[in-house]
């Protein structure tokens, strides 16, 4: 006798459900008993009635080896890649070349941690993933469908979701990074050593490399995981902006970085790196000092080897806790340090 589809279906969205509230919302609502047993329950279902089986199934994440490699894939818009910048005057100059290549618009920065792994896009096409294709030269892929199926916070099919519901028509590229998180990277190679195994280097070419390895069974068995960061379909103007393209994600079940944040002001941005931890320091000058007939007015009136002890001291006057946790990134100037001080009164004032 043949199940009513219906369960089938109901265990299907139960378990996208709840794989959809642990990986993508990080709150989940069930026990990982709860979702074993459902996934146990779905395996004999389809273990009796193969007929029923889906692509989309969560069964159906682990293939078969590759057994010719990886197959070309040339990407239907250029997959670039993200130019470094190391300090704040660098990222002033871009902005000022900006400003010269589209005069009068009003700054807006849109902010995310950079992860670093294995650059990916995946395709669904009308809801359901097709295909998981590597960045390569930008123009020119590899097609690492088998191996991306087997991430488990990598739907296999996107979520339905009220206002996205074109998403789930036609093809939607979702981009994004395959990465190993830091501390999975330490259990598995604490693992490693009590097998008397060697230990891998790093997280990104343990995560690159596995993406490349032509057995599934591996790749599942290593813990990779996706995060979005953007949005394509072949219409732009159906993902507007970058915040628009974070609200989708989240929508559609992927996974994503929840500290992403749009700035109006460069000094908001810089804050931003390193989780927020920037320390502002405040250099003082008395305002009536007659000992230099009160020459400081800007910071270019303090003597520049003045400058170089502060720098020196704060780049190291945490060495003995930790060193190399602090760097001076750059100097501001009388305005930026006044906004400082406001923001601090205003941040000081809600605590209250």
């Amino acid at each position: 006798m043949t199940p009513k589809k219906p369960r089938i279906d109901e265990i299907k969205d139960l378990l996208n459900r709840y794989s959809y509230e642990y990986y993508t919302l990080d709150k989940p609502s069930v026990s990982d008993a709860v979702y074993d047993s459902l996934m146990d329950e779905l395996k004999k279902i389809e273990s009796d009635h193969p007929e029923l089986i889906t692509v989309d199934s969560p069964t159906q994440r682990v293939g078969n080896k590759l057994l010719d490699g990886f197959q070309k894939v040339k990407h239907v818009r250029r997959m670039v890649s993200l130019n470094d910048v190391f300090n704040k005057s660098e990222v002033e100059a871009w902005i000022e070349r900006t400003d010269k290549l589209i005069p009068g618009q009003r700054h807006e920065f849109f902010t995310d941690i950079k992860m670093d792994g294995l650059a990916c896009a995946l395709i669904y096409v009308d809801g359901v993933l097709f295909q998981a294709v590597t960045r390569g030269d930008s123009f020119v892929g590899e097609d690492v469908t088998n191996n991306v199926r087997t991430i488990k916070n990598v739907p296999l099919r996107l979520r339905e979701a009220a206002g996205f519901e074109n998403f789930l028509h036609g093809r939607t590229e979702i981009r994004g990074e395959i990465v190993m998180l830091k501390r999975d990277f330490e259990e598995l190679n604490e693992k490693q050593k009590s097998l008397g195994l060697p230990t891998f280097a790093n997280p990104r070419n343990l995560a690159a490399g596995t993406i490349r390895q032509l057995d599934p069974a591996l790749v599942a068995a290593r813990p990779l995981h996706f995060r979005g960061y953007d949005v394509i379909r072949d219409d732009s103007s159906e993902v507007p902006t970058n915040s628009f393209a974070y609200e989708a994600l989240t929508a559609l079940g992927i996974s994503r970085n929840q500290q992403a944040s749009v700035f109006d002001n460069l000094s908001d941005v810089m804050k931003f790196v390193d989780d927020g931890e920037v320390d502002d320091k405040i250099v003082c000058v008395p305002a009536d000092d007659r000992n230099n007939g009160n020459a400081y007015k800007t910071l270019s009136d303090l003597p520049q080897q003045l400058i170089k002890q502060i720098e020196f001291h704060f780049n190291h006057y945490k060495d003995l806790k930790k060193a190399g946790t602090t760097k001076v990134e750059s100097w501001g100037d009388v305005e930026e340090a006044k906004q400082v001080i406001k923001e601090s009164i205003e941040r000081w004032n809600k605590q209250a």
